[in-house]
Protein backbone atom coordinates (compact mmCIF):
# COMPACT_ATOMS: atom_id res chain seq x y z
CA UNK A 1 0.00 0.00 0.00
CA UNK A 2 2.96 2.49 0.24
CA UNK A 3 3.27 2.54 -3.56
CA UNK A 4 -0.17 3.20 -3.47
CA UNK A 5 -2.11 -0.01 -3.27
CA UNK A 6 -6.36 0.03 -4.70
CA UNK A 7 -6.74 -4.12 -3.99
CA UNK A 8 -5.07 -6.69 -2.04
CA UNK A 9 -5.80 -9.99 -3.99
CA UNK A 10 -5.43 -13.28 -1.94
CA UNK A 11 -5.82 -16.86 -2.17
CA UNK A 12 -7.39 -18.78 0.92
CA UNK A 13 -7.32 -22.58 2.73
CA UNK A 14 -8.46 -23.70 5.70
CA UNK A 15 -6.33 -25.22 8.39
CA UNK A 16 -6.62 -28.13 10.10
CA UNK A 17 -8.59 -26.31 12.75
CA UNK A 18 -10.95 -24.93 10.93
CA UNK A 19 -9.16 -21.11 10.72
CA UNK A 20 -8.78 -19.37 7.47
CA UNK A 21 -5.57 -18.68 6.37
CA UNK A 22 -4.17 -16.84 3.32
CA UNK A 23 -1.80 -18.84 1.14
CA UNK A 24 -1.43 -19.30 -2.33
CA UNK A 25 0.46 -22.80 -2.78
CA UNK A 26 -2.52 -25.56 -1.96
CA UNK A 27 -0.37 -28.80 -3.70
CA UNK A 28 2.75 -28.23 -1.12
CA UNK A 29 3.94 -25.91 0.90
CA UNK A 30 7.55 -26.47 0.19
CA UNK A 31 8.14 -24.11 -2.06
CA UNK A 32 7.37 -21.48 0.21
CA UNK A 33 8.63 -22.95 3.38
CA UNK A 34 11.73 -24.97 2.38
CA UNK A 35 11.95 -28.89 2.75
CA UNK A 36 11.19 -30.19 5.88
CA UNK A 37 13.96 -30.30 8.51
CA UNK A 38 16.04 -33.01 9.50
CA UNK A 39 14.88 -34.50 12.47
CA UNK A 40 16.16 -33.63 15.84
CA UNK A 41 18.16 -36.19 17.97
CA UNK A 42 16.15 -38.75 20.01
CA UNK A 43 13.88 -37.20 22.50
CA UNK A 44 13.74 -33.60 21.24
CA UNK A 45 11.03 -31.85 19.89
CA UNK A 46 9.91 -30.63 16.23
CA UNK A 47 6.62 -29.65 17.07
CA UNK A 48 5.42 -25.54 16.83
CA UNK A 49 5.42 -23.15 14.17
CA UNK A 50 8.45 -23.22 11.47
CA UNK A 51 9.78 -26.17 13.31
CA UNK A 52 7.63 -29.00 12.61
CA UNK A 53 8.43 -31.21 9.90
CA UNK A 54 5.47 -32.18 8.26
CA UNK A 55 2.98 -34.68 7.97
CA UNK A 56 4.56 -37.75 7.65
CA UNK A 57 2.01 -38.63 4.45
CA UNK A 58 3.65 -35.85 3.05
CA UNK A 59 6.55 -37.91 1.74
CA UNK A 60 10.72 -36.89 1.50
CA UNK A 61 10.68 -33.46 0.92
CA UNK A 62 7.61 -32.16 1.25
CA UNK A 63 5.58 -30.17 3.89
CA UNK A 64 2.22 -30.99 3.06
CA UNK A 65 -0.99 -28.97 2.50
CA UNK A 66 -2.06 -26.10 4.92
CA UNK A 67 -5.10 -28.14 5.88
CA UNK A 68 -2.54 -30.50 7.52
CA UNK A 69 -2.11 -28.66 9.98
CA UNK A 70 -3.10 -26.20 12.83
CA UNK A 71 -2.74 -23.32 12.72
CA UNK A 72 0.01 -22.79 15.36
CA UNK A 73 2.03 -25.70 13.73
CA UNK A 74 2.05 -24.27 10.27
CA UNK A 75 5.49 -24.13 9.05
CA UNK A 76 7.34 -20.08 8.76
CA UNK A 77 7.62 -19.06 5.21
CA UNK A 78 11.23 -18.40 3.43
CA UNK A 79 12.50 -14.82 3.48
CA UNK A 80 12.00 -13.16 0.45
CA UNK A 81 14.09 -10.65 -0.07
CA UNK A 82 16.57 -12.52 2.34
CA UNK A 83 17.04 -10.78 5.45
CA UNK A 84 20.14 -10.78 7.89
CA UNK A 85 21.31 -14.43 7.84
CA UNK A 86 19.77 -14.88 4.27
CA UNK A 87 22.04 -12.22 2.59
CA UNK A 88 25.21 -13.66 2.31
CA UNK A 89 23.47 -17.06 0.72
CA UNK A 90 21.30 -15.33 -1.48
CA UNK A 91 24.42 -13.31 -2.78
CA UNK A 92 25.83 -16.25 -3.27
CA UNK A 93 22.67 -17.64 -5.15
CA UNK A 94 21.28 -19.88 -3.02
CA UNK A 95 17.86 -17.79 -3.40
CA UNK A 96 15.75 -17.46 -0.45
CA UNK A 97 16.44 -18.72 3.57
CA UNK A 98 14.39 -19.84 5.98
CA UNK A 99 16.15 -17.84 8.72
CA UNK A 100 14.51 -17.53 11.87
CA UNK A 101 12.12 -15.40 12.74
CA UNK A 102 14.16 -13.36 15.28
CA UNK A 103 17.31 -12.35 12.95
CA UNK A 104 18.21 -8.63 13.31
CA UNK A 105 16.30 -6.09 11.77
CA UNK A 106 13.40 -8.27 10.87
CA UNK A 107 10.11 -8.20 11.51
CA UNK A 108 8.70 -11.45 12.84
CA UNK A 109 5.49 -11.57 11.38
CA UNK A 110 7.23 -11.72 7.88
CA UNK A 111 7.77 -15.20 7.94
CA UNK A 112 4.17 -15.90 9.19
CA UNK A 113 0.92 -16.78 7.14
CA UNK A 114 -1.92 -14.50 8.14
CA UNK A 115 -5.30 -15.42 8.95
CA UNK A 116 -8.12 -13.78 6.58
CA UNK A 117 -9.38 -12.28 9.93
CA UNK A 118 -6.45 -10.51 10.45
CA UNK A 119 -6.11 -8.96 6.96
CA UNK A 120 -9.64 -8.27 7.29
CA UNK A 121 -9.16 -6.13 10.78
CA UNK A 122 -6.12 -4.55 9.22
CA UNK A 123 -7.29 -3.37 6.66
CA UNK A 124 -11.07 -2.64 6.96
CA UNK A 125 -11.19 -0.14 4.09
CA UNK A 126 -8.98 -2.16 1.69
CA UNK A 127 -10.85 -3.39 -1.76
CA UNK A 128 -10.09 -7.30 -1.73
CA UNK A 129 -10.18 -10.37 -4.42
CA UNK A 130 -10.73 -13.28 -2.22
CA UNK A 131 -9.56 -16.78 -4.36
CA UNK A 132 -10.83 -19.72 -2.64
CA UNK A 133 -8.01 -21.67 -3.47
CA UNK A 134 -9.21 -25.42 -2.44
CA UNK A 135 -12.79 -26.99 -2.98
CA UNK A 136 -14.01 -27.38 0.17
CA UNK A 137 -17.97 -26.37 1.68
CA UNK A 138 -16.85 -25.85 5.01
CA UNK A 139 -13.99 -23.23 3.38
CA UNK A 140 -16.81 -21.88 1.60
CA UNK A 141 -19.29 -21.13 4.87
CA UNK A 142 -16.13 -20.07 7.52
CA UNK A 143 -15.07 -16.96 4.54
CA UNK A 144 -18.75 -16.44 4.01
CA UNK A 145 -19.03 -15.84 7.82
CA UNK A 146 -15.82 -13.78 8.06
CA UNK A 147 -16.95 -11.29 4.74
CA UNK A 148 -20.65 -11.16 6.99
CA UNK A 149 -19.30 -9.67 10.29
CA UNK A 150 -15.81 -7.74 8.19
CA UNK A 151 -17.36 -6.28 4.80
CA UNK A 152 -20.86 -6.72 5.27
CA UNK A 153 -22.78 -5.85 2.10
CA UNK A 154 -24.46 -1.86 2.33
CA UNK A 155 -28.29 -2.05 2.52
CA UNK A 156 -29.45 -3.00 -0.92
CA UNK A 157 -26.56 -3.61 -2.21
CA UNK A 158 -26.29 -5.77 -5.20
CA UNK A 159 -23.88 -6.89 -7.96
CA UNK A 160 -25.76 -4.96 -10.41
CA UNK A 161 -25.83 -1.60 -12.58
CA UNK A 162 -26.62 1.14 -9.59
CA UNK A 163 -23.33 -0.51 -7.84
CA UNK A 164 -20.86 0.68 -10.36
CA UNK A 165 -21.79 4.16 -10.78
CA UNK A 166 -19.94 7.55 -10.67
CA UNK A 167 -16.93 5.81 -8.60
CA UNK A 168 -16.38 3.57 -11.32
CA UNK A 169 -16.15 6.33 -14.00
CA UNK A 170 -14.04 8.24 -12.19
CA UNK A 171 -11.59 5.51 -11.81
CA UNK A 172 -11.15 4.70 -15.35
CA UNK A 173 -10.45 8.38 -15.92
CA UNK A 174 -7.89 8.80 -13.15
CA UNK A 175 -6.27 5.59 -14.54
CA UNK A 176 -5.12 4.50 -10.80
CA UNK A 177 -3.53 1.02 -9.99
CA UNK A 178 -3.07 -0.58 -6.94
CA UNK A 179 -0.12 -2.61 -5.26
CA UNK A 180 0.60 -4.56 -2.46
CA UNK A 181 1.89 -3.20 0.87
CA UNK A 182 5.26 -4.78 1.70
CA UNK A 183 6.27 -5.94 5.66
CA UNK A 184 7.75 -3.31 7.55
CA UNK A 185 6.72 -0.51 4.99
CA UNK A 186 3.24 -0.01 6.28
CA UNK A 187 4.60 0.43 10.07
CA UNK A 188 2.54 -2.53 11.00
CA UNK A 189 3.73 -6.31 12.16
CA UNK A 190 0.99 -7.90 10.80
CA UNK A 191 1.27 -6.58 7.55
CA UNK A 192 0.47 -9.92 5.47
CA UNK A 193 1.39 -8.60 2.18
CA UNK A 194 4.48 -10.98 1.64
CA UNK A 195 1.09 -13.47 0.89
CA UNK A 196 -0.56 -11.16 -1.57
CA UNK A 197 -0.33 -10.09 -4.84
CA UNK A 198 -0.71 -6.45 -6.37
CA UNK A 199 -4.15 -5.79 -8.60
CA UNK A 200 -3.23 -3.24 -10.54
CA UNK A 201 -6.81 -1.18 -12.19
CA UNK A 202 -6.56 1.13 -15.14
CA UNK A 203 -8.40 1.73 -18.41
CA UNK A 204 -7.55 2.10 -21.74
CA UNK A 205 -10.24 4.22 -22.82
CA UNK A 206 -11.53 7.35 -21.15
CA UNK A 207 -14.64 6.50 -20.68
CA UNK A 208 -16.49 3.38 -19.56
CA UNK A 209 -18.10 0.89 -21.92
CA UNK A 210 -21.53 0.72 -22.70
CA UNK A 211 -24.35 -1.06 -20.34
CA UNK A 212 -27.14 -2.26 -22.49
CA UNK A 213 -28.06 -4.85 -20.14
CA UNK A 214 -27.71 -4.76 -15.66
CA UNK A 215 -24.12 -4.45 -14.86
CA UNK A 216 -21.91 -5.22 -12.19
CA UNK A 217 -19.94 -4.12 -9.26
CA UNK A 218 -16.71 -2.09 -10.92
CA UNK A 219 -13.51 -3.26 -10.03
CA UNK A 220 -13.03 -0.32 -7.48
CA UNK A 221 -16.69 -0.54 -6.17
CA UNK A 222 -17.51 -4.13 -5.43
CA UNK A 223 -21.34 -3.60 -4.73
CA UNK A 224 -20.51 -1.78 -1.19
CA UNK A 225 -18.42 -4.46 0.52
CA UNK A 226 -15.12 -3.73 -0.71
CA UNK A 227 -14.82 -7.40 -1.58
CA UNK A 228 -14.71 -9.56 -5.04
CA UNK A 229 -14.68 -13.30 -4.18
CA UNK A 230 -14.83 -16.71 -6.52
CA UNK A 231 -12.61 -19.32 -7.12
CA UNK A 232 -11.43 -21.04 -10.22
CA UNK A 233 -13.27 -24.44 -9.25
CA UNK A 234 -16.83 -24.45 -10.43
CA UNK A 235 -18.43 -26.51 -7.51
CA UNK A 236 -16.92 -24.10 -5.21
CA UNK A 237 -18.13 -20.95 -6.92
CA UNK A 238 -21.76 -22.15 -7.39
CA UNK A 239 -21.86 -22.92 -3.62
CA UNK A 240 -20.40 -19.44 -2.89
CA UNK A 241 -23.21 -17.95 -5.41
CA UNK A 242 -25.81 -19.72 -3.57
CA UNK A 243 -23.89 -18.84 -0.08
CA UNK A 244 -24.34 -15.32 -0.79
CA UNK A 245 -26.30 -14.40 -4.08
CA UNK A 246 -25.90 -10.94 -3.69
CA UNK A 247 -22.22 -11.03 -3.27
CA UNK A 248 -20.00 -9.95 -6.12
CA UNK A 249 -18.54 -13.25 -7.50
CA UNK A 250 -15.81 -14.15 -10.30
CA UNK A 251 -15.82 -17.10 -12.92
CA UNK A 252 -14.48 -20.15 -12.54
CA UNK A 253 -12.62 -21.95 -14.91
CA UNK A 254 -14.98 -23.39 -16.67
CA UNK A 255 -17.27 -20.48 -17.12
CA UNK A 256 -14.74 -18.60 -18.51
CA UNK A 257 -14.59 -21.07 -20.94
CA UNK A 258 -17.96 -21.22 -21.43
CA UNK A 259 -18.11 -17.38 -21.83
CA UNK A 260 -14.97 -17.37 -24.46
CA UNK A 261 -16.44 -19.95 -26.90
CA UNK A 262 -20.26 -18.38 -26.34
CA UNK A 263 -18.84 -14.93 -27.66
CA UNK A 264 -16.59 -17.12 -30.79
CA UNK A 265 -20.32 -18.47 -31.76
CA UNK A 266 -22.08 -15.55 -31.45
CA UNK A 267 -24.35 -16.72 -29.03
CA UNK A 268 -22.87 -14.70 -25.66
CA UNK A 269 -25.99 -12.79 -25.23
CA UNK A 270 -28.18 -16.20 -24.92
CA UNK A 271 -25.86 -16.63 -21.66
CA UNK A 272 -26.87 -15.80 -18.28
CA UNK A 273 -23.93 -13.68 -17.03
CA UNK A 274 -24.62 -13.86 -12.84
CA UNK A 275 -20.14 -13.39 -12.51
CA UNK A 276 -19.46 -9.51 -11.86
CA UNK A 277 -15.62 -10.57 -13.13
CA UNK A 278 -13.67 -12.70 -14.88
CA UNK A 279 -10.31 -13.52 -14.21
CA UNK A 280 -8.07 -14.71 -16.89
CA UNK A 281 -4.21 -15.86 -17.39
CA UNK A 282 -2.92 -13.42 -20.39
CA UNK A 283 -0.35 -16.05 -21.66
CA UNK A 284 -2.23 -19.37 -20.74
CA UNK A 285 -0.01 -22.43 -20.93
CA UNK A 286 -0.93 -25.52 -22.18
CA UNK A 287 0.43 -27.98 -19.30
CA UNK A 288 -3.15 -28.82 -17.79
CA UNK A 289 -6.17 -29.84 -19.43
CA UNK A 290 -7.56 -26.26 -18.81
CA UNK A 291 -4.76 -24.63 -20.61
CA UNK A 292 -4.74 -26.68 -23.11
CA UNK A 293 -8.79 -26.02 -24.15
CA UNK A 294 -7.75 -22.17 -23.35
CA UNK A 295 -4.96 -22.14 -25.82
CA UNK A 296 -7.07 -23.64 -28.52
CA UNK A 297 -9.78 -21.55 -27.89
CA UNK A 298 -7.16 -18.86 -28.27
CA UNK A 299 -6.23 -19.72 -31.46
CA UNK A 300 -9.57 -19.74 -32.73
CA UNK A 301 -10.31 -16.50 -31.18
CA UNK A 302 -6.73 -14.43 -32.25
CA UNK A 303 -7.86 -16.10 -36.15
CA UNK A 304 -11.60 -14.54 -35.69
CA UNK A 305 -10.52 -11.24 -34.18
CA UNK A 306 -7.67 -11.07 -37.00
CA UNK A 307 -10.09 -11.72 -40.16
CA UNK A 308 -12.18 -8.87 -38.79
CA UNK A 309 -9.89 -6.31 -38.14
CA UNK A 310 -8.16 -7.14 -41.55
CA UNK A 311 -5.26 -4.92 -41.87
CA UNK A 312 -5.34 -3.79 -38.33
CA UNK A 313 -2.52 -3.70 -36.39
CA UNK A 314 -1.13 -7.27 -34.78
CA UNK A 315 -0.92 -6.20 -30.87
CA UNK A 316 -5.20 -6.42 -30.80
CA UNK A 317 -4.89 -10.44 -29.95
CA UNK A 318 -2.05 -13.19 -30.87
CA UNK A 319 0.89 -11.64 -29.18
CA UNK A 320 2.08 -9.12 -26.64
CA UNK A 321 4.66 -8.14 -24.57
CA UNK A 322 7.43 -10.28 -24.35
CA UNK A 323 6.22 -12.53 -27.68
CA UNK A 324 4.23 -15.79 -27.52
CA UNK A 325 0.54 -16.67 -27.39
CA UNK A 326 -1.61 -14.52 -25.32
CA UNK A 327 -5.25 -14.22 -24.67
CA UNK A 328 -5.90 -10.39 -25.51
CA UNK A 329 -9.07 -10.29 -27.15
CA UNK A 330 -10.50 -6.64 -27.35
CA UNK A 331 -13.93 -8.00 -29.06
CA UNK A 332 -14.12 -10.47 -26.19
CA UNK A 333 -13.51 -7.74 -23.29
CA UNK A 334 -15.72 -5.54 -24.62
CA UNK A 335 -18.36 -7.82 -25.10
CA UNK A 336 -17.98 -8.80 -21.58
CA UNK A 337 -17.54 -5.15 -20.39
CA UNK A 338 -20.97 -4.32 -22.24
CA UNK A 339 -22.81 -6.69 -19.95
CA UNK A 340 -21.67 -4.99 -16.79
CA UNK A 341 -18.30 -7.83 -16.48
CA UNK A 342 -14.93 -6.49 -15.24
CA UNK A 343 -11.81 -8.03 -17.36
CA UNK A 344 -9.06 -9.00 -15.09
CA UNK A 345 -5.37 -10.31 -15.95
CA UNK A 346 -3.04 -11.98 -14.59
CA UNK A 347 0.26 -13.88 -15.17
CA UNK A 348 3.91 -12.46 -15.30
CA UNK A 349 2.16 -8.91 -16.11
CA UNK A 350 5.44 -6.72 -14.73
CA UNK A 351 6.89 -4.98 -17.38
CA UNK A 352 6.12 -1.81 -19.00
CA UNK A 353 5.28 -3.91 -22.47
CA UNK A 354 3.20 -5.88 -20.59
CA UNK A 355 1.27 -3.47 -19.24
CA UNK A 356 1.09 -1.68 -22.38
CA UNK A 357 -0.51 -4.65 -24.10
CA UNK A 358 -2.86 -5.85 -21.42
CA UNK A 359 -4.59 -2.58 -20.92
CA UNK A 360 -4.16 -1.43 -24.64
CA UNK A 361 -6.68 -4.50 -24.94
CA UNK A 362 -9.07 -3.23 -22.60
CA UNK A 363 -8.79 -4.82 -19.82
CA UNK A 364 -9.82 -3.18 -16.06
CA UNK A 365 -7.48 -4.62 -14.05
CA UNK A 366 -3.82 -6.62 -14.27
CA UNK A 367 -2.69 -8.93 -11.21
CA UNK A 368 1.34 -7.64 -10.42
CA UNK A 369 4.27 -8.75 -8.67
CA UNK A 370 5.78 -5.46 -9.83
CA UNK A 371 3.08 -2.41 -8.03
CA UNK A 372 5.94 0.67 -7.70
CA UNK A 373 6.78 -0.48 -11.20
CA UNK A 374 3.32 -0.13 -12.82
CA UNK A 375 1.96 2.62 -10.79
CA UNK A 376 5.25 4.58 -12.11
CA UNK A 377 4.23 3.75 -15.75
CA UNK A 378 0.52 4.41 -15.24
CA UNK A 379 1.87 8.09 -13.90
CA UNK A 380 3.91 8.64 -17.11
CA UNK A 381 1.31 7.49 -19.08
CA UNK A 382 -0.99 10.02 -17.49
CA UNK A 383 2.04 12.98 -18.08
CA UNK A 384 2.13 12.09 -21.76
CA UNK A 385 -1.37 12.43 -22.47
CA UNK A 386 -1.62 15.89 -20.62
CA UNK A 387 0.78 17.23 -23.09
Amino acid sequence: MAVGCDLLELDVQLSADGRVVVCHDSDDLARLCGPPPLPGPPGTSGSGPGSAAGPRRAGPGRRGKVADYAVADLPLLLRHPPEAAGTAAAAAGAGPTAAGPTAAGSDPDATRMPLLEEVLREFPGMPLQVDIKVASPRLVAAVAELLARYRPLAAGAAPDAGSGGAKGQQQQQSAPAHAPSQTGQTGSPTSPAPFMQAAAVASASPSPSPSPSPSRASCSSYAGSGVLWGSFHHATCCQMHATDPARPLFCSAPRALLLLAAHLSGRLDEVTIFESAIILPWRPRATTWVGRVVVGLMGLATGAEAAKHAGAASGGGGTGGGGGASLLLPDFFRALQARGVSVILFGDVNTESDFEACLGAGADALCTDSPARLRAWLRGKGKQQQS
